[in-house]
């Protein structure tokens, strides 16, 4: 597949790319990142779906996928205690990959920075 038809697939479902000849250029690299971020606050919903299925579409096109999973937002936010968060971040990550993202998939807690 070339650049144009990798540029075409990431703009279905996209409402907006700020620079497209800076997308082409990232996709001449031999792997572009792709990074986004979660609150690990509770069940994995509808919404979380849409993004994730644009990740794994992004990692069928060779992107690296990075994962924020904003543990110390959900505890500031007060959805659990810091045991119950951890929990809820590995649920995440297990839906994550059964919705279909590659083991690869680097995930990475915020309290671990």
């Amino acid at each position: 597949m070339n650049i144009e038809e990798k540029i075409e697939l990431i703009q279905e479902g996209t409402l907006e790319i700020i620079d497209v000849d800076e997308l082409k250029e990232k996709l001449e690299k031999e792997q572009p990142i792709a990074y986004t971020g979660y609150e690990p606050s509770g069940k994995i919903h509808l919404g979380h779906a849409v993004t994730i299925m644009k990740l794994k579409q992004l990692q069928d096109l060779g992107f690296k996928i990075k994962i924020l999973l904003a543990d110390y937002h959900a505890f500031l936010n007060g959805k659990g205690t810091v045991e119950e968060i951890a929990e809820t971040a590995e649920y995440n990550k297990r839906c994550f990959q059964g919705l279909g993202l590659a083991d690869d998939t680097e995930y990475i807690l915020g309290s671990s920075i």
